[in-house]
C-alpha cells in the first residue's frame, strides 16, 4: 500500500536529477511518474535523458502544469497496484524537502480519504508575489467556500485515488488546475488535511515557470468562477 509520486517537469535542470537520486536513496521501491511537458531546451533534455528508474511520460508540447499532472494521473491509474492510495505530487526545481514528501506519503497511505496538503509558512524571507498570491486565494477559498486553508498554492499535495478520475474531467490545464483541485473537494466535501513542510525557494524563485499576470488572471478566473466537470474525459495527449 504505497503511493506514486507524480513529479510534473518543463525544463528540469539538474535539481531533478538531485532529487530522484535521493528519492531512491531514502525510499528505494518507490514508484515515481515524471512527466515531461515539452521541455526544449538541451539542458532540460539531457536531465531527462540522465533520469533512472523512474516511468517518464513525454508530451510533444507544452500544454502547462495541469494537463502534466493529468497525464500523470492517467498513467498511474493504467499502472497502479489496486492497494495503492493515490498519488503524491511535486515540484522538479527542489522547493520540496525529500523528508516532506515521504511524510506526506505516509500521510496518504495513513488517510487515504483525504486530501492532504503540505502547508508552507509564510514568512519575510518568502518571495512577495507568493506571499500576496497566497493571502489573496486563501481569505477568497473560506469566504466562498467556509474552508480555511493555510496554503491554497502548494504543490505538495496527496491526492487520494478515487479523486483522481473526478480531476481529469476538470478542464483546465495550467497553474489554475491546482485551485480547481481544491474548490472541486470543497464540492466533493473530501476531508483537507494540512502538514507543515519546510519552505524552500530556489534561486529567490526565479526558475519558476509561472507568469504572475497571466496565471494569476486564470486562477481567480476560477475561484469566482468555477466550472463543473465535465461529462467527458479530455483526450489523451501522450
Amino acid at each position: 500500500m504505497q503511493a506514486t509520486i507524480i513529479i510534473p517537469a518543463y525544463q528540469p535542470t539538474a535539481v531533478l536529477l538531485e532529487l530522484i537520486t535521493e528519492l531512491r536513496f531514502v525510499r528505494p521501491q518507490q514508484t515515481i511518474i515524471v512527466v515531461d511537458d515539452g521541455s526544449t531546451q538541451p539542458e532540460a533534455k539531457a536531465v531527462l535523458t540522465k533520469l533512472n528508474g523512474v516511468n517518464l511520460v513525454k508530451h510533444r508540447v507544452n500544454f502547462g502544469k495541469g494537463q502534466a499532472l493529468k497525464t500523470g494521473f492517467r498513467t498511474y491509474l493504467l499502472h497502479a497496484d489496486a492497494t495503492s492510495p493515490g498519488v503524491v505530487t511535486a515540484d522538479a526545481d527542489g522547493q520540496h524537502a525529500i523528508a516532506d514528501m515521504i511524510n506526506l506519503c505516509e500521510k496518504l497511505e495513513g488517510h487515504p480519504e483525504s486530501l492532504h496538503l503540505g502547508a508552507r509558512h509564510f514568512s519575510k524571507q518568502i518571495p512577495f508575489r507568493s506571499q500576496i498570491g497566497n493571502r489573496c486565494t486563501r481569505f477568497i477559498f473560506k469566504k466562498m467556500l467556509k474552508i480555511s486553508i493555510r496554503d491554497t498554492q502548494t504543490g505538495l499535495r496527496g491526492i487520494p485515488k478515487d479523486f483522481l478520475t473526478r480531476l481529469l474531467l476538470l478542464e483546465s490545464k495550467g497553474y489554475e488546475f491546482e485551485m480547481e483541485m481544491l474548490l472541486e473537494a470543497g464540492r466533493q466535501k473530501i476531508p483537507i488535511r494540512e502538514t507543515d513542510i519546510a519552505t524552500i525557494y530556489q534561486d529567490n524563485n526565479r526558475s519558476s515557470h509561472f507568469k504572475p499576470l497571466k496565471d494569476s488572471f486564470k486562477i481567480y478566473r476560477s475561484l469566482f468562477f468555477h466550472r463543473t466537470v465535465k461529462k467527458t474525459t479530455d483526450p489523451a495527449v501522450f
